[in-house]
Formats: C-alpha cells, sequence, structure tokens
C-alpha cells in the first residue's frame, strides 16, 4: 500500500522548503491529494521519482549533449527534472553546479566552432537561469549568519558560472547579494565599503578583457575587501593574476568547500 506523507515530511525528504513543495503541487509537478481537511498528502514513490528526475526519462543525467538538448530546446521543467536526478545523483548541489560548469563550456565551445546559433545559445542560458531562479526559491533564505556579494568582474556580461555560485551559497543557507554581470568597479568597491558581508564572490570568464583589465579591477577590489575584512574568491574560466589576499577557487566543490570552513 503506498505511503503517503504530509508537505512538512515532504519538504523535509525533498532538503527544500514546505511552500516549495506546495508550489510544485499547485503547478502540477508533483502529484499530490487532499484529506477532507483540505491538507495535502504526498505518496512518498511519487516524491522520490520526482526529485530524481525521472518524470520524462529513467536515464541517467550525465550526458553533456542530452543537457544541451534540452537547455536549447527551452524545456523547464524537463531542465529541472535533471537537476533534481543529478541532486538524486551526486548528492550536493555544488557537484551539480560543477557537472553543469562543463555544460556550459561546451555550449560555449559550440558556439565558438559555430555548431551553435546565438539564438540556441540565448534559450540554453534563460532556460537554466530560469530553472536555477526556481531551485533557488524552494531552498529558502539564508539564516542570517553569513552573506555573500556576487558580481563579474568589469567588462564581462557571463553570469551562468556567477549562478552556479549562488546555488551553493543557497544550499549553505547563506545569504546573497546579487550584483551579476559587468559590474563597474567602482559600484562594487561602494557595495562593499557599505554592506555586512563574509565574501565576496568575483567571476571572470574566458572572454573577459586583457589581463592588465582584469589586474587592475580585481586589485582594488581586493584592497577594499581588505580594509572590510571580506574574503575575496576569484573563480571562472578566466585568466586571473595573483591578487594579494584573494583566494582562487577552480570548482564549485572547491568554493563549497570554502563555504563550509567559514561557519
Amino acid at each position: 500500500m503506498p505511503k503517503y506523507i504530509s508537505t512538512s515530511e515532504a519538504a523535509r525528504i525533498a532538503g527544500v522548503t514546505p511552500s516549495s513543495i506546495k508550489r510544485w503541487a499547485d503547478q502540477n509537478l508533483l502529484p499530490c491529494e487532499k484529506t477532507a481537511g483540505g491538507h495535502r498528502r504526498f505518496e512518498l514513490g511519487a516524491l522520490r521519482r520526482f526529485m530524481e528526475g525521472v518524470i520524462e526519462s529513467e536515464e541517467p543525467n550525465t550526458d553533456v549533449d542530452d543537457w544541451i538538448d534540452v537547455l536549447t530546446q527551452g524545456a523547464h521543467n524537463g531542465t529541472l527534472a535533471r537537476l533534481y536526478q543529478a541532486l538524486h545523483e551526486r548528492k550536493q548541489w555544488c557537484h551539480v553546479a560543477d557537472q553543469l560548469g562543463a555544460v556550459l563550456k561546451a555550449i560555449g565551445d559550440q558556439w565558438v566552432a559555430g555548431t551553435l546559433t546565438i539564438a540556441e545559445e540565448h534559450v540554453a542560458s534563460d532556460t537554466l537561469t530560469r530553472a536555477l531562479n526556481h531551485v533557488g526559491s524552494g531552498l529558502g533564505v539564508g539564516n542570517g549568519l553569513r552573506r555573500g556579494l556576487l558580481a563579474t568582474v568589469e567588462g564581462d556580461s557571463h553570469e551562468l558560472g556567477l549562478r552556479l555560485a549562488e546555488l551553493c551559497l543557497n544550499a549553505r543557507m547563506w545569504d546573497s547579494m546579487w550584483l551579476g554581470r559587468d559590474t563597474p568597479t567602482k559600484v562594487l568597491i561602494e557595495r562593499i565599503m557599505q554592506e555586512r558581508l563574509d565574501i565576496v564572490a568575483l567571476s571572470a570568464s574566458v572572454n573577459t578583457g586583457s589581463i592588465q583589465q582584469i589586474t587592475t579591477n580585481a586589485s582594488r577590489v581586493a584592497e577594499a575587501c581588505r580594509s572590510q575584512g571580506v574574503l575575496l574568491v576569484l573563480g571562472g574560466l578566466g585568466t586571473w593574476p595573483e591578487i594579494e589576499g584573494a583566494v582562487r577557487v577552480h570548482s564549485f566543490s572547491e568554493f563549497d568547500t570554502l563555504l563550509s570552513r567559514l561557519f
């Protein structure tokens, strides 16, 4: 006989907030039944299938090309399903982020090679952004103990890697402040001086400007961070110089380990 559980129990098992479980049920993404009193009840097997991402496929979600197909088709529900399947397989969002980092690199490589159109790249970026926002909202708000600011270095408009860093922050229950793409160094420094922060995560892609420009901007940000006792973390595929007081991370798992040590 199927085992039915409450909304709060479903949220605990899924690792999200009860409001996320309710929203998925209202969107008909997650099947549920209602008691005579109007309370939602979820069949445990259906919840597990949803979280494992087998709504549409039972196949392991490891193929980069399959990811690209789903993203370029703008398949929102399919992307969500694959994200939760990846979480089931890899156990932590930082490991999922590492997998998606490889997908993003492949998308960039295909765009450069001309095998992916600009329109397909834009659809893929938008689809993944929407899915990550959905997942992030399900992780709830931070606990107020730690706070990170996220931005790309001035001149860089590629922010999807930063979205994955934000996912790592959310999974650790950190509060985050999003400044996003092509953040003027002056604006970033103003925020660092005004806000209570524990880290600043600064991203640079391979298409960012000259090494001299990156060095100048990153050094100014690092100086502001040092003055406020804030840790500067440098990420992305860009060529970062050695910056005094800054920590360079090469994967989202490495970033997550750093976050765990700051508790």
